[in-house]
């Protein structure tokens, strides 16, 4: 789970660099962006994915903190937009105008289909590993 975090927090700076704020300081055909870009790809699309629903990979303790990490997740699931929408409109009300500043761009995203359902996928499994992780360095303090 610690690098499926690490691999989650990297993909997600990743996309947050590159098509919410447009900065684009190498290409994506680089072979080093690529070279690194793979492992973390295949660790956020196989890796996490497979460690959240194999039971069999979790002893007694992984298996109460994935209950509990799952009960929190729902939890945030079911508030996170209501807030994000409260504070676009404040933001909105705040500031005024027709556009939103650069710095809120990325709450003006216009995606198709599969790229919001990879984002809310990718989005979901790093709330949960987060969580997770979360959890488990609190049980060891």
């Amino acid at each position: 789970m610690d690098l499926c975090l690490l691999a989650a927090a990297l993909g997600t700076a990743d996309f947050l660099r590159d098509d919410a704020f447009g900065w684009q300081p190498w290409s994506d055909d680089d072979p080093v962006y690529i070279a690194i870009g793979v492992p973390i790809l295949f660790v956020s699309f196989i890796v996490g994915p497979v460690l959240v629903v194999t039971r069999s990979l979790r002893d007694e303790y992984a298996e109460q903190l994935w209950k509990r990490t799952v009960e929190l997740l729902v939890n945030v699931l079911a508030i996170a937009p209501l807030v994000i929408i409260l504070g676009t409109w404040a933001a909105y009300a705040a500031i005024g105008g027709e556009e939103l500043p650069d710095a809120l761009g990325f709450l003006n995203l216009q995606m198709n289909f599969w790229t919001s359902l990879v984002t809310a996928w990718q989005t979901f499994l790093l709330l949960f590993v987060g969580i997770f992780q979360f959890l488990r360095w609190r049980d060891s303090r």
